[in-house]
């Protein structure tokens, strides 16, 4: 065996926003789907029916946000999300982009700092 390590690498279920060749464009896609997520979460915290679904709750709107299973469970959970960081990555699979590495917006991820670690995270 070669590698003792291996991952898929990281899944985001929203590559739209999630990586970009210029990283202020990404930043700015990003800010836009951070603010409708929160606003999201500040209404679902707010609401008048407690019973309700999370699936009938979200905003379903492809040019804002794009949701899974993970993202919803952190809206249930109250969770807000903030633009923190953004990465230098290789995407599908030889294409160096801009990639925004946070774990509340990424759904998979988790050996990503392990097998390519900035230097505050060795």
């Amino acid at each position: 065996m070669i590698f003792k390590t291996y991952s898929r690498g990281v899944g985001t279920s929203r590559d739209a926003w999630a990586y970009n060749f210029n990283q202020n464009v990404l930043a700015e896609n990003l800010q836009n789907t951070i603010t409708t997520y929160n606003e999201q979460v500040l209404k679902w915290v707010h609401r008048e029916d407690k019973a309700a679904e999370i699936d009938n709750f979200v905003l379903y709107d492809e040019t804002k946000i794009s949701w899974s299973h993970t993202l919803k469970i952190s809206l249930k959970r109250g969770q807000k999300a903030n633009l923190s960081t953004i990465r230098i990555s290789l995407y599908r699979p030889f294409t160096k982009s801009y990639l925004f590495f946070e774990s509340l917006m990424n759904n998979e991820g988790s050996l990503f700092k392990k097998i390519l670690p900035t230097p505050t995270e060795t």
